[in-house]
C-alpha cells in the first residue's frame, strides 16, 4: 500500500481520538508547574510550606472539576445522540442553496439535524464525507433563524462550502463533534446521510451579445412578445416606387450610383427558437491534465450557462442539446434541467462535433480550445452565416505561474495544495503545448468565417 493511503487512512483514524491537542499541553503544564513548586517547597517544615501544599491541593481539586465538567457537559450529549442514532431517530437534510454570490467555489450549504443538543457552554461541528473517503473542512452553522428556546433540540444553519469543480456531489455520511467550552475534549460520531447535491454553474461578467435565434420551422410556437426580426435582403434592398424616399442611404448612391433603401425591422411573433449546443468533445487528448479536469472545465461550464441565461434575456425560446447522455428526469423545471446537465458534464472523446451538431437547426454553438479544428470548420460550413459561435479559450482559465513559485516548488518543498501542484505541473506537461498550438488553429479558422464569433 502506497505512503498517500496509508497517510489518508492514519489521518481519518485520528478523527475519532476524544482528546484535543489543548488537553495535552494543558496536561504538560500542570505537569511542568507541578514540578517547580516541588523544587520550590522548603525543607524544613514550616508555616509557608503548609499554605504551599494546601494551595497545590485546593489548584489540583480546581484542574480536577475542571476537566470533570468538561467531560460531563460533551459526554452527557454525545450519550443522547448516540442512543438516538442507535434508535434511528436521527433526520439529517442537506441542500445547497441558489445564493452563490461569494463565487463558484464558496458553496452555500444550508443543514438541519435533529434531535441533537449543544454542549452546555460548548461547541458543535461538523464534517462532511462525500465521494468515498474524502472529507469536507471542520465547520459550524451561522444559524438560519435566531434561536427561542434554551434547550433546542433540532439545529439549522448555513455555512460556505468551498468545493473544487462543478459536479455532482455525494454526501455518505456526517461527523458531529461534540466539544466543551475549553475545547479539551471533542468526541465524534458519525450518521449515514446518502444525499447527493450538484454546484450550479456561475454567470460570468462578460458584454451582453446580441444573438439573433433562427426563425422556427414550423409557425406553431408563439412567443407573447413581439420580437425585432431584420427585413429582406438583411439590412438594404433596391429602391421601389411605393417606398420612402427619406430611408434611401445616400452614400450607397454616391459610392455606387444604385438607390437602396434601408429596409425597415419587422415584428415576427415565430422568430422564437435557439437550439443551443455545447461541446465538450476533446480532439487533442488534454482533459487528463488537472488543470483541465478543475480550472478548465469550470472555465468552460460557467461560459456555457452565462450564454444560456443571456440568451434568455433576449427572450427567445432556448432548447439546449447536450453532448453526453445525463438523466434529469429528478429535476423538476426546464431551467433547473438544463443548469444540471451542464453542471455534471464531463470531458467526453466519443461523441465529436461532426456528429453532434446538426446543421438543420443550430443556432449557438460553444466550443472549447478542445475541439477538433476540421469538424469546426465543416460544422460552420453547413449550418452557413446563422450560425454563432461562442468560443471559449481555455487558457483564460489557468492564471500565471511566477518563476519564483516554480523553482520553490521544484528544489525547496513539497506543495500539499492540489490545485497549486496542478498548475506546476501544468507548466511542464505536453498537455499545454497542444493546447496553445490548437488554440492558434481555432483562431485563425475564426477570423476567415463569415459566421458570428465570440470569444470568452
Amino acid at each position: 500500500m502506497d505512503k498517500a493511503t496509508w497517510r489518508q487512512r492514519l489521518s481519518y483514524i485520528t478523527l475519532f481520538i476524544p482528546f484535543r491537542l489543548y488537553l495535552l499541553l494543558f496536561i504538560a503544564g500542570i505537569l511542568l508547574a507541578y514540578w517547580w513548586t516541588g523544587t520550590q517547597k522548603p525543607i524544613e517544615e514550616s508555616a509557608f510550606a503548609v499554605v504551599l501544599t494546601l494551595l497545590i491541593k485546593v489548584a489540583a481539586l480546581f484542574i480536577v472539576a475542571v476537566l470533570a465538567l468538561s467531560f460531563l457537559t460533551v459526554i452527557i450529549p454525545y450519550l443522547y445522540f448516540f442512543w438516538s442514532r442507535n434508535r434511528k431517530k436521527i433526520k439529517v437534510h442537506v441542500r445547497n442553496s441558489h445564493d452563490n454570490a461569494r463565487g463558484q467555489l464558496l458553496q452555500r450549504m444550508e443543514m438541519s439535524v435533529s434531535p441533537l443538543i449543544r454542549p452546555a457552554f460548548g461547541f458543535l461541528k461538523y464534517r462532511f464525507v462525500y465521494d468515498g473517503n474524502n472529507l469536507s473542512p471542520k465547520f459550524s452553522l451561522a444559524p438560519l433563524h435566531p434561536q427561542r428556546k434554551i434547550i433546542q433540540t433540532t439545529k439549522e444553519g448555513w455555512y460556505f462550502w468551498p468545493l473544487p469543480t462543478i459536479r455532482e456531489y455525494e454526501v455518505d455520511k456526517l461527523l458531529v463533534y461534540f466539544e466543551d467550552i475549553f475545547q479539551f475534549f471533542s468526541f465524534n460520531i458519525s450518521v449515514r446521510v446518502n444525499q447527493s447535491f450538484f454546484t450550479k454553474p456561475r454567470i460570468t461578467a462578460r458584454p451582453e451579445e446580441n444573438m439573433v435565434p433562427r426563425k422556427t420551422e414550423e409557425e406553431t410556437v408563439r412567443i407573447e412578445e413581439l420580437r425585432r426580426v431584420q427585413g429582406e435582403y438583411l439590412s438594404y434592398k433596391n429602391f421601389e416606387d411605393n417606398d420612402d424616399v427619406r430611408r434611401i442611404v445616400w452614400k450607397i448612391y454616391a459610392k455606387s450610383g444604385d438607390l437602396v433603401v434601408r429596409t425597415q425591422e419587422i415584428f415576427d411573433p415565430f422568430a422564437s427558437h435557439t437550439w443551443f449546443y455545447c461541446s465538450y468533445f476533446d480532439a487533442i487528448g488534454a482533459s487528463d491534465a488537472l488543470m483541465m479536469q478543475t480550472r478548465g472545465l469550470t472555465y468552460f461550464k460557467n461560459a456555457c450557462w452565462s450564454v444560456y441565461e443571456q440568451l434568455k434575456k433576449q427572450g427567445a425560446d432556448v432548447r439546449y442539446v447536450p453532448d453526453q447522455e445525463i438523466s434529469a428526469s429528478h429535476i423538476t423545471g426546464k431551467e433547473q434541467q438544463v443548469e444540471y446537465s451542464i453542471a455534471v458534464s464531463e470531458w467526453q472523446q466519443h461523441n465529436n462535433l461532426h456528429n453532434y451538431v446538426q446543421a438543420k437547426d443550430v443556432s449557438v454553438l460553444c466550443v472549447s480550445s478542445l475541439t477538433d479544428v476540421n469538424d469546426l470548420a465543416m460544422s460552420i460550413e453547413r449550418a452557413g452565416n446563422d450560425l454563432t459561435v461562442v468560443y471559449v479559450r481555455l487558457r483564460n482559465s489557468i492564471r500565471k505561474v511566477y518563476i519564483g513559485n516554480w523553482l520553490r516548488w521544484l528544489f525547496l518543498q513539497e506543495e500539499k495544495d492540489k490545485d497549486k501542484t496542478g498548475m506546476m505541473k501544468w507548466r511542464l506537461s505536453a498537455a499545454k503545448r497542444k493546447l496553445r498550438e490548437n488554440e492558434k488553429k481555432i483562431a485563425a479558422l475564426l477570423k476567415t468565417t463569415e459566421a458570428k464569433v465570440i470569444v470568452i
